[in-house]
């Protein structure tokens, strides 16, 4: 079997959180664990979501047209950042 490379970060307890859930099929596996310097987890990082911008646009379109509509229509309301900042409190 080929390797799988994936990504994903150390949590403050020391456990490991992947990037993206994993299926594999049942037997042994060999896992290397290679630590990042900050610096290349910001490249890391920076194609995660390059790639997941890439394959969100047509979804992303579809939201906006979405929403220009209900705009026009008159469907929404102006947002009130010190409202929502009380409501948050």
């Amino acid at each position: 079997m080929s390797p799988i490379q994936v990504t994903g970060r150390i949590n403050k307890s020391g456990q490991l959180e992947l990037d993206e859930p994993l299926e594999l099929p049942a037997g042994a596996a060999r896992i290397t664990i290679e630590l990042l310097s900050d610096e290349e987890a910001d490249i890391v990082d920076e194609a995660n979501w390059d790639k997941a911008f890439s394959e969100s646009q047509s979804a992303l379109s579809a939201l906006a047209a979405k929403v220009r509509q209900e705009y026009r229509a008159g469907k929404t309301v102006e947002l009130d950042l010190d409202e929502l900042e009380r409501d948050s409190l």
